[in-house]
């Protein structure tokens, strides 16, 4: 079961986003990007995830990073015994885009999940 984390429709004028707060035993999301710019053009590409890691003395740090396309995509991260945050980095050109991301709910809080869970 998936869980919606952040939703965006209008985002901010350029640079990083951090998506969502920290998470702890999660390690597989789906992120969803549109853009109706991107779509008329037939762009294919719109950014990079990447996870950071928060450490002591040095501050947010960069750890896998995976390219994003105008599109539905899974991804998944090894398990990490440190909590983590996800940063979306679009490319430049995409101003126009809305996007969604779903975290997998980790496997002991399955059976007792809510009702803002979603199945893909």
């Amino acid at each position: 079961m998936y869980q919606l984390i952040t939703s965006i429709n209008t985002p901010p004028d350029q640079g990083e986003i951090i998506l969502g707060g920290e998470f702890h035993h999660e390690t597989e999301f789906v992120i969803e990007i549109f853009s109706p710019t991107g779509e008329r053009r037939g762009w294919q590409r719109a950014g990079f995830l990447a996870r950071m890691f928060d450490i002591p003395g040095i501050g947010l740090s960069e750890g896998e990073i995976t390219r994003l396309y105008l599109e539905r995509t899974k991804v998944i991260y090894f398990p990490s015994s440190e909590p983590f945050k996800l940063a979306f980095r679009p490319y430049y050109w995409i101003v126009d885009y809305q996007l969604k991301l779903w975290a997998r709910e980790p496997e002991e809080q399955s059976e007792s999940s809510s009702n803002n869970s979603m199945l893909f």
